[in-house]
């Protein structure tokens, strides 16, 4: 599922300078012919008199005008071949084609009348903004491009585009403070740099860092949220989201999250920006005070914050926890020398050390352990992210990767693992169970801080020597600290793209080594089963299982210590979901004695109780004397049995969001990116499974046939499932979806051959999880080994640029949901976050309607198969809209927003770019012009390249614009494409030609703006039905976004025009389609959308040059006879068509043969500025390219 990029030439240079656009393309460039000329230079633009050539060349003079153009275009074998060619392909062809990259302000009825301004139909943006806000609010607010009349630019610059601090992270908030974000500018003399950047454009540069709350100026990723947050808010249907989402905050807070995940979608570095938003802009830029501020109130701050989404750098894939009680039965509870015997009873005599209850003996340390499979789902050729690249380290490979052990300038660690209590178990927990039983576990990122779980442990991989401290939020409820020792924190290496790595316990007694019980003392590595984890491998051993030849080793890492927030400080500590979380078994041994009645003493190099190495033991099992279990995990309800209980705990992946900055938990918080459930599975290894313990009251022993399902939870075992009650799963390969928390314990009988615990570990620990491929590649068979331990079918490409927009219409492709929540499995709604079209399911999902869209659930519940409105519901649904004659609302209209946002042209000329040491601001607060950097350009208000989708007339131009061979198998036909434009079914014959008398027009649903949807004449010839109003329905049917057309009806399709028919086409399979598995529109958003994106960069609805042929012939003129020509009309007839009195008459010179006609032929551009009064030619002559007399 991953991009391979591919250069298009030998060398990135060569590309750079044979770029197209560097031509210059503007009348500046003087593209004109020179008097007497015939040939211009090959590489030069194009004139007008070559365009010429072209369009008219069945005159007498054609021949004398220049074809160097002709003869690229078609190379005839005769002159009637070219003739011929001419008449069929001549309008297929122009070299001037200019837009203007304006908005189309007209806007739609409803959104005229819906928007918060004072009254009047808008002829600015500013206008929707009413009239309460002063000049300078009005700056604040709007986009600087807007404005000035011009569309968003969604490639502001974020700075100088270099990395000025040497920290291998371009343009990143902290270049700002050191002052060294500005921009190169080449001058007669050299390059120089120029003064620093005036974002917000207040003309003062305002970067002090001593405010702790970065300014526009310092960041300004800040300023490009707000001012997409603020026009998205000015464009949508506010009223229809509040309904949708419960209240104006939850709306505002919808919006300004996507507008920042715009941002940190196209910046290159992974940083998440933070973005303090105003629930209502409309009134002034106002929002919560940050910290620092005397007015700073925490929840209302952290309520009105969002944080960026960056891409997940990892994503857990695998876990697993289980409990090893090692209790025994001790006939004198003391002395190890005897056997264990089923039951001695000897605890039920009195003495000064005995309780008189019947139960198992500690001689052993009981044991948890916790594994955690991290992997790296992105590819080699993609750049790093550079902020959790450690260059120096070469291990395992000198490659770029991600190194969990990561600590920044501040010491503060860069990754790190939070430990959740589940929903069902946190008596806190805010969250209730949905439908069915199953519940979203709370975020811990969730904006309410009353709505997060309780973190119960942390887990970070950087030793206490090279850290200022591990950071908490909650130390009364976030008990210990997990870390590495300094020894295990230096050999943990970087976790290349595609690799995994394999997180587990260590420690005293047997260090890198975790016993799946131990049935011998001391325990033999021949026989014992064991977890081995090395810096570069991880083992199972005499599990019966192997992993697959030939994978990539992966990285291990081992926790063996950790830091007890209650005042116990740095201690040994396995990692683990089960020993006690406030210092392990330690403080539960305090006090304890043996049979004589000397104090119990652990020894660590043994895992066992001793005193000066004669065995002691504990006269009841520590496990059962805890009293920091929640109920449901005490000794009678789990640690005593032998069971599985499945989401015992809840492991979130969590980084800095910025991982440069010191921790801090307001403006630079641990972020969440991914959440696994952990299983845990109790068992005792000291005694065979059918001596089961005894309940605490020793009244009974536990039931010894309990269900055990000794399985970790592996990443794609139920996430392509939407219905967890169904036994009937299916596999769709999905790697992003997280696993579900719900899971039903089903036995597993399977064992080793082993004395205690002897059921055998299923698991993928290292490598691809069983669940995507259970017979990964192994590199023996063609295509190259290099895809060695890659499944058979392609995961899902979740697409992250990382890049500048090339096209407006990628946003389709941004996120809408923060980083906690980007792949969540919501189980009382799967089709809520993150998923895809499953067509491989024995009932393949059916197709998404997005023209019918449901934001919060399915139309019915435990209908997981039943209509879904986004096939990809973690993107924004732009293609939901409203009837364009509705007075309720309906929709949330966000189609809107793409007339008012663009890519700046690429080709030389469309601007004039200001030296920016002499537009260096003035240093004053209001001050100034706003030409200011990064704002030193003045717009030429022109673009050259763009194709008007109204005037294809040609299946070639079609294709060659979509880049679409004739054997594609998912292009849009060309005949719907028309169909679509024309409006109407098909009436007979040609779909272009054909006319329904009803709408005479071949145009009766031209692409156009949203606006364009109300702007028809509001009623139809004879009084059709539907009139043209209606054809067009919904605001957005009249742009891109446009549903397909149905071919029989006047009504549409559920499918969008430019989405590839693949999608909805149930025969289309690998067998049918060779694009089927890479390129599979049902799973990967990009190839879903790559039509709209390819058009949104090369169209336009619009033309402004014109060849305009003029013929001016002398006509007779003679009085109208009083009954008109034809001696039928009445007086009110005659004057209501011959108004003068006057009719023509024969043409001057038809009856001598002398009839004269004056021919001319011109090029004219309306894109071309020109000064305009009402009645006066100021400076017209300025539009024409061309003015040719030609007879």
């Amino acid at each position: 599922g991953w991009p391979l990029y591919q250069q298009v030439t030998n060398s990135w240079t060569i590309a750079a300078l044979e770029s197209q656009y560097k031509l210059n393309l503007s009348q500046k460039r003087g593209r004109r012919m020179p008097s007497g000329a015939t040939t211009v230079g090959i590489d030069a633009p194009f004139t007008p008199e070559e365009l010429e050539a072209l369009l008219r060349p069945y005159d007498a003079d054609s021949a004398g005008l220049p074809d160097r153009l002709l003869k690229l275009v078609y190379v005839p074998t005769a002159p009637a071949d070219l003739q011929a060619w001419l008449q069929a392909h001549r309008h297929e062809i122009t070299t001037e084609s200019w837009d203007v990259p304006v908005p189309a302000l007209a806007g739609s009825e409803p959104w005229r009348t819906d928007t918060p301004r004072s009254g009047g139909t808008p002829t600015h943006l500013s206008d929707v903004f009413g009239n309460s806000l002063t000049p300078q609010q009005l700056l604040d607010l709007m986009p600087p491009e807007l404005q000035a009349g011009l569309r968003f630019d969604l490639n502001r610059p974020f700075g100088d585009g270099r990395d000025n601090d040497g920290d291998n992270v371009v343009d990143d908030p902290g270049e700002a403070i050191s002052g060294v974000d500005m921009v190169a500018y080449s001058s007669p003399g050299g390059p120089l740099n120029t003064p620093l950047q005036d974002y917000d454009r207040n003309g003062v540069v305002d970067q002090d860092p001593s405010n702790p709350v970065p300014t526009a100026d310092r960041d300004p990723r800040i300023l490009y949220a707000r001012h997409l947050y603020v026009l998205t808010m000015a464009l949508c249907d506010r009223d229809y989201l509040d309904e949708l989402t419960g209240s104006s905050l939850a709306t505002a807070r919808m919006i300004a999250q996507w507008a920042v995940n715009v941002a940190d979608f196209r910046d290159r570095d992974s940083i998440m920006t933070r973005f303090v938003f105003d629930e209502d802009p409309f009134n002034g830029w106002n929002p919560p005070p940050g910290p620092g501020d005397p007015a700073f109130d925490a929840t209302l701050y952290e309520t009105h914050t969002v944080w960026g989404c960056e891409r997940p750098e990892l994503l857990i894939t695998e876990t697993l926890a289980f409990h090893d009680r090692r209790t025994e039965d001790l006939p004198d509870f003391g002395l190890a020398v005897n056997p264990p015997q089923p039951s001695d009873g000897e605890d039920q005599n009195p003495g000064p050390f005995g309780d008189q209850i019947i139960d198992f003996d500690q001689q052993f340390r009981p044991q948890g352990s916790l594994f955690v499979e991290l992997y790296n789902p992105w590819p080699e050729n993609e750049p790093p992210a550079a902020e959790f690249d450690t260059p120096a380290k070469t291990s395992p490979a000198n490659a770029p990767g991600v190194d969990l052990a990561k600590v920044n300038a501040s010491g503060t660690p860069v990754w790190r693992l939070a430990i959740a209590k589940p929903s069902e178990t946190d008596p806190s927990a805010p969250s209730p169970p949905g439908p069915g039983g199953f519940t979203l576990e709370p975020d811990p990122d969730d904006p309410d801080p009353t709505q997060r779980p309780t973190i119960e442990r942390l887990v970070y991989f950087a030793d206490d020597t090279v850290v200022t401290s591990y950071p908490v939020e909650d130390p009364t409820k976030t008990l210990v600290a997990y870390h590495p020792s300094a020894a295990n924190a230096a050999t943990i290496g970087k976790i290349l793209p595609g690799r995994y790595a394999v997180i587990g316990p260590g420690g005293p007694p047997d260090g890198n080594v975790t016993f799946i019980g131990i049935n011998t003392f001391p325990p033999d590595p021949n026989n014992d089963r064991y977890i081995r984890i090395d810096p570069t491998d991880v083992q199972i051993v005499n599990n019966n299982t192997a992993p697959p030849a030939g994978i990539q080793q992966p990285v291990g890492i081992v926790i063996d210590r950790g830091f007890v927030f209650s005042g116990i400080g740095d201690v040994d500590l396995r990692l683990s979901v089960s020993e006690p979380a406030n210092g392990g078994y330690a403080p539960l041994e305090a006090g304890e004695v043996d049979e004589s009645g000397q104090p119990i003493q652990y020894n660590p190099a043994t895992g066992r109780y001793e005193d000066a190495g004669n065995p002691q033991a504990i006269d009841q099992p520590l496990d059962a004397k805890r009293t920091d279990l929640d109920p449901g995990e005490t000794w009678d309800e789990l640690f005593g049995r032998t069971t599985t209980k499945t989401k015992f705990r809840i492991v979130h992946l969590q980084r800095l969001a910025n991982p440069l900055e010191p921790y801090d938990p307001y403006l630079n918080p641990y972020r969440t990116i991914d959440s696994e459930p952990v299983d845990l599975t109790v068992f005792n290894s000291r005694m065979p499974m059918s001596e089961p313990d005894f309940l605490a009251d020793g009244s009974a022993r536990f039931p010894a046939n309990e269900d055990i399902m000794f399985h970790t939870r592996q990443r794609g075992e139920s996430n392509d499932d939407p219905d967890l009650t169904d036994a009937n799963t299916v596999d769709a390969w999905i790697l992003w979806k997280q696993e579900p928390g719900y899971k039903e314990v089903v036995d597993d009988p399977s064992t080793i051959a082993a004395a205690g615990f002897n059921r055998q570990l299923k698991h993928t620990l290292g490598y691809l999880n069983e669940f995507f491929d259970p017979t990964p590649r192994d590199g023996s068979a063609p295509p190259t080994p290099i895809y060695a331990g890659e499944p058979h079918h392609p995961f899902p490409w979740l697409t992250w640029f990382n890049r500048p927009f090339t096209s407006p219409l990628e946003l389709l492709l941004v996120p809408g949901h923060r980083s906690s929540r980007l792949l969540a499995y919501d189980e009382a709604n799967y089709a809520k976050y993150y998923r895809i079209v499953n067509r491989e399911s024995a009932t393949p999902d059916p197709d998404p309607n997005v023209y019918e869209h449901q934001l919060v659930a399915p139309p019915a519940a435990n209908a997981p198969n039943g209509p879904m409105a986004d096939p990809f519901p973690h993107l924004w649904n732009f293609f939901h809209s409203l009837d364009s004659s509705a007075t309720t609302p309906g929709a949330p209209q966000f189609h809107r927003l793409l007339e008012f946002v663009r890519t700046r042209s690429p080709f030389t000329g469309t601007e004039l770019v200001l030296n920016p040491a002499a537009a260096a601001p003035a240093g004053l607060p209001g001050s100034g012009h706003r030409f200011a950097p990064p704002y030193n350009f003045i717009d030429a208000y022109r673009e050259p390249g763009r194709i008007n989708l109204n005037t294809i007339y040609s299946e070639a131009v079609w294709r060659g614009l979509l880049n679409q061979p004739d054997t594609s198998d998912s292009r849009t036909p060309f005949a719907e494409f028309l169909r679509s434009r024309r409006g109407y079914p098909d009436a007979s014959g040609n779909p272009l030609t054909a006319l329904n008398p009803n709408y005479p027009t071949r145009f009766a649903n031209p692409f156009r703006s949203f606006g364009g949807a109300t702007n028809v004449p509001p009623t139809s010839p004879l009084g059709a039905e539907p009139t043209l109003r209606d054809l067009v329905q919904h605001e957005v049917n009249a742009t891109l976004l446009r549903p397909a057309p149905d071919p029989t009806d006047f009504g549409y399709q559920n499918r969008p025009l430019f989405v590839p028919q693949s999608w909805i086409d149930p025969t289309v399979t690998a067998a049918t389609n060779h694009a089927y598995e890479f390129a599979n529109a049902d799973r990967n958003p990009f190839f879903r959308y790559q039509h709209l994106m390819r058009l949104g960069n090369l169209t336009t609805t619009r033309s402004n040059v014109y060849a305009v042929w003029i013929t001016v012939g002398y006509f007779e003129v003679e009085p109208v006879p009083a009954a008109g020509p034809d001696g039928t009309m009445t007086p009110a007839e005659v004057a209501e068509i011959y108004p003068d009195g006057y009719m023509l008459g024969q043409e001057l010179g038809s009856d001598t043969g002398e009839i004269k006609r004056h021919r001319m032929f011109f090029l004219f551009d309306r894109s071309l500025p020109m000064g305009f009064l009402r009645g006066e030619d100021l400076n017209v002559e300025k539009g024409f390219l061309l003015k040719r007399i030609i007879e």
